[in-house]
């Protein structure tokens, strides 16, 4: 849902953070320019495979390289591990940051939340609201940082959007527009 909605509006929304699934940019992405992108996704999630199957974007790996290609990154990713379980693979020369966290025997979870039983297991070596925060932070329009926000009007207002495929309720949306900050 989040990559949809970056892509469908991006003149609306200022950095994209999938958690557990996502959607290759060339299925909503053909007029969209390019655009920050943080991904999650557990190498043992039995909702949406790691490797693909019927009824699943694809597979991870070639899911991620069609953003990194989306936004214009170099071909080859840099890998390195983040803790025992995480591994983060970046593409660099990109024209937006993009970034993959794969949760070696992670489930369809959240890193760095609570478990919920029958997902699989949450690593705590991440934390995934941190990273998608940091990601919108950095992401966000210069002259909006530190609180100081500039007025824009209704067409410019950007929207930052996180989803997790399994759990609505963990939906984050950070919707700022001249100086209103609302985490909903």
């Amino acid at each position: 849902m989040a990559a949809a909605v970056a892509c469908l509006r991006p003149d609306a929304v200022t950095a994209l953070g999938p958690v557990t699934a996502t959607v290759p940019p060339d299925v909503v992405c053909a007029r969209a320019g390019p655009i920050p992108y943080v991904y999650f996704h557990g190498t043992a999630d039995a909702a949406v495979p790691f490797e693909g199957g019927p009824g699943t974007p694809g597979p991870v790996e070639s899911t991620s390289q069609a953003w990194a290609d989306h936004n214009g990154c170099d071909p080859t990713p840099v890998e390195e591990p983040v803790g025992d379980e995480v591994v983060r693979r970046s593409w660099t020369g990109c024209d937006a940051p993009t970034t993959l966290y794969i949760v070696e025997g992670g489930g369809h979870t959240w890193p760095g939340a609570i478990d919920v039983p029958g997902l699989g297991v949450v690593t705590r070596d991440i934390d995934a609201t941190a990273i998608i925060w940091q990601t919108f932070v950095d992401a966000w329009p210069s002259g909006e940082r530190a609180g100081r926000a500039t007025p824009r009007t209704a067409a410019t207002r950007r929207q930052a959007v996180t989803s997790n495929d399994s759990a609505r309720r963990s939906r984050t949306s950070v919707v700022r527009s001249a100086g209103d900050r609302r985490l909903t």
